[in-house]
């Protein structure tokens, strides 16, 4: 995540904003995106902000399968 608190107090975020959660799983803006479109990581909108909770982030990568470190055996 990129900061552990929110504006000064102890609460951490509940939700990312698009470029914090695609950072904070080591992806880029556009490769999350298409994750989005794909409905595999579920988003939440507040006004005109597309939003993705922490908790919804954790669940999808815990579901990921994990890979042996082939990464040509993996795209195939």
């Amino acid at each position: 995540m990129p900061t552990d608190a929110v504006r000064g107090t102890d609460l951490k975020p509940i939700a990312l904003s698009i470029p914090e959660a695609a950072a904070t799983i080591g992806v880029g803006r556009s490769t999350f995106y298409k994750l989005i479109s794909a409905g595999d990581v579920p988003v939440i909108k507040i006004c005109n902000r597309t939003l993705v909770r922490v908790a919804d982030l954790e669940a999808w990568i815990a579901k990921q399968p994990a890979c042996d470190g082939n990464v040509a055996e993996a795209n195939a």
